[in-house]
């Protein structure tokens, strides 16, 4: 006798309600017997978002708010274009020796820092609903693409002192002057996201998700984790 393996992982979860009947509300446009997607093309959302950056760059920087604004064009059944932009703050406290690869004490000895670090991304992906029957007001969905990121870190004190600017040497002779009180870094890299839906109305959904974004490559230097609860208006 043979034995099915079940897989009871999120990672299963999630690729079974997104290849299961796609959820939602009126209005509706059958495809397959009773399957279909949402027959309006434009999508508005906005949301609030609270999690925290992690890398090898950010060094205790704690959990903080955030808010972001989107817009998808459905171009193909279930698959649409998304861009969007997202802002979110964390604070800084405890002892570090870089922030940003920048040293926060021109001797390159660790201090206790406090300060912030604030991200604006620039997003571009794609977004995959899952397939609904009509009477569910439930929706799951998916993203994936690239972003632009504008990180900007701001140290207030280090050692209960403001920062000290220092100056390093640089190629072919010279010195530059480094100020560790303003810091910025600019990147590309990669957006991910997995969203649920509730419909309360014909254009109008309450919407959850949880997002992971690499910000600086490769992942582990400058990531960030966020949950989003926020609303979508369909046109």
């Amino acid at each position: 006798m043979k034995h099915r393996s079940r897989c009871t992982s999120p990672v299963c979860v999630v690729l079974v309600l997104l290849l299961a009947p796609r959820v939602g509300a009126a209005p509706w446009e059958a495809q397959v017997g009773d399957l279909g997607h949402n027959v309006h093309r434009f999508a508005i959302h906005i949301g609030a978002s609270y999690g925290g950056l992690s890398g090898s760059e950010v060094p205790k920087t704690e959990a903080g708010p955030g808010f972001e604004a989107g817009l998808s064009y459905r171009v193909l059944g279930s698959l649409s274009v998304y861009g969007g932009y997202a802002w979110h703050t964390s604070d800084v406290n405890g002892q570090i020796t870089q922030l940003l690869d920048v040293y926060v004490r021109g001797d390159t000895r660790s201090g206790n820092v406090s300060g912030n670090v604030k991200s604006q991304r620039f997003r571009g992906a794609v977004r995959v609903d899952a397939y609904r029957v009509e009477d569910w007001k439930f929706q799951v969905y998916a993203i994936a693409g690239g972003l632009y990121s504008l990180v900007d870190a701001t140290i207030d004190t280090v050692d209960g002192k403001p920062p000290e600017s220092y100056f390093v040497p640089v190629e072919g002779g010279g010195f530059v002057e480094i100020d560790p009180g303003t810091i910025s870094d600019n990147n590309w890299g990669v957006f991910g996201r997995v969203g649920l839906e509730y419909f309360l109305g014909e254009r109008f959904a309450a919407d959850g998700s949880f997002s992971f974004e690499v910000l600086d490559a490769p992942p582990g230097t400058k990531d960030l984790s966020t949950f989003t609860v926020g609303v979508t208006y369909r046109i």
